[in-house]
């Protein structure tokens, strides 16, 4: 399976896959164009998503 999604969410994206299916998974970046506030933001929800995938896995 190939999953194309944001550099940004690639980690947490590909964690969540690996909790909920057992298929071979390619995951694709592509590079959004964000203001540094943009970044600033994804940063925050990104991590913040990141430790609940880990914390709480969803599958």
């Amino acid at each position: 399976m190939t999953v194309v999604t944001s550099d940004y969410h690639l980690q947490r994206a590909g964690t969540l896959m690996q909790q909920c299916i057992t298929a071979d998974v390619h995951m694709v970046g592509t590079k959004p164009e964000l203001s540094p506030a943009g970044w600033l933001g994804r940063f925050v929800v990104e991590t913040g998503g990141l430790f609940d995938v880990w914390l709480r896995p969803e599958c």
